[in-house]
């Protein structure tokens, strides 16, 4: 039986074991994106993926680490919002803070420590809830929230990732979802 963190790698992609929460039943396999290089550390900054980068557009407020952000016309970074279908169209997690005009990376289908989840968060906890899903808000503009908006009309109901652990989100963005029409 693999043990929390270890990694496998399949057909070129890499997997990590986790298990949020033992009396959810067993753990699962996680596509992680990460190196096939057999590290089995919990990621730090240093080793997440970056999928892409954008310089923050002037219509954005400041990004904040941890931020769930689309990229507009222009392929700015702004932060997303539930509330429409333009604005949800997530491309990752910022891995750096970036005022407007400067340059934020970003990744997707990772673990990433949320050290900050109380400033990311529509809850303002100080540590995630472990095992429970996290949608993009319709509150603040890329923040995480366990409750999605389910009363407002054009709102999108996007799953972006599960808790795995007090400070770790195991990250699951799916943008080519929106391509094909089918979103939650």
């Amino acid at each position: 039986m693999p043990s929390i963190g270890d990694t496998k790698t399949l057909f070129g992609r890499t997997y990590v074991y986790v298990n949020p929460n033992q009396a959810l039943g067993p753990g699962t396999w996680l596509l992680s994106d990460n190196d096939s290089s057999g590290n089995t550390e919990t990621p730090t900054i240093s080793n997440i993926p970056i999928y892409g980068q954008a310089t923050v557009a002037a219509i954005s407020q400041p990004i904040k680490r941890g931020m769930l952000i689309y990229l507009n016309d222009a392929d700015e970074a702004v932060a997303g919002s539930s509330l429409s279908l333009g604005t949800a169209k997530i491309v990752g997690v910022a891995t750096e803070a970036a005022n407007v005009g400067q340059v934020t990376q970003f990744t997707q289908n990772s673990v990433i420590d949320l050290f900050n989840c109380a400033d990311i968060t529509d809850e303002g906890a100080t540590t995630l809830e472990v095992g429970s899903i996290y949608y993009l808000s319709a509150n603040n503009p890329g923040y995480w929230t366990t409750i999605p908006d389910r009363t407002s009309v054009d709102a999108v109901i996007l799953p972006c990732g599960t808790a795995v652990n007090d400070n770790y989100m195991a990250i699951d963005i799916d943008p080519i979802s929106f391509d094909s029409g089918v979103y939650a």
